[in-house]
């Protein structure tokens, strides 16, 4: 929409029954700002705003809460209002836990991997060990402490998912019930 012509924001105060008691009131004091149509894009227009409302009295703090009611509120589309928040950067409360959950979802899968590599090196250094004992002691007929502590890790990461997973550790044994219990 490009057209001739300016926008001009005024305000004007006229004198008061207060100028009488403090003589530092300035009466009649006016404020314009004008600035022509065509060389302005939304974002010179919400400036010009701003200006003008510091320049009659208003803090930043409240020009910027100002700003967010005018952006998010009832009257609003909730669609309107995520692009304008996600635009710039905002999180709408609506949208927090889905947001926390993005970002938590990473440190989880962050943490599952660090896991998996310490079990690795564990397993490495373990066989390390054995290897190291096996090379000091070459003549030793029987297991080291170090061999058999490697062989037993190893057999036990085997069998740990067998165990956790046996069918017999969910079947009731007869003879076993609690008490309290009529079925």
């Amino acid at each position: 929409m490009i057209s001739d012509g300016y926008v001009k924001i005024v305000y004007h105060t006229a004198g008061s029954e207060y100028n009488s008691i403090y003589k530092d009131l300035v009466d009649n004091q006016t404020v314009e700002i004008q600035s022509p149509v065509t060389d302005l894009n939304i974002h010179q227009y919400f400036n010009l705003f701003n200006s003008f409302l510091r320049a009659v009295g208003f803090a930043d703090e409240t020009i910027m809460d100002g700003a967010a009611q005018c952006a998010f509120n009832e009257m609003r589309r909730v669609e309107d209002m995520r692009k304008v928040a996600e635009n710039n950067d905002i999180v709408l409360d609506e949208d927090l836990g889905e947001r926390i959950v993005e970002v938590l979802l990473p440190v989880e899968e962050r943490a599952l991997a660090a896991e998996t590599r310490v079990k690795e090196l564990s397993e490495v250094v373990l066989d390390l060990k054995a290897q190291l004992s096996r090379a000091l002691n070459p003549d030793n007929p029987n297991y080291t402490d170090e061999e058999v502590e490697a062989m037993t890790e190893e057999i036990m990461r085997d069998v740990m998912p067998l165990i956790k997973h046996d069918p017999l550790n969910e079947v009731e044994h007869p003879g076993s019930h609690n008490f309290g219990d009529e079925s």
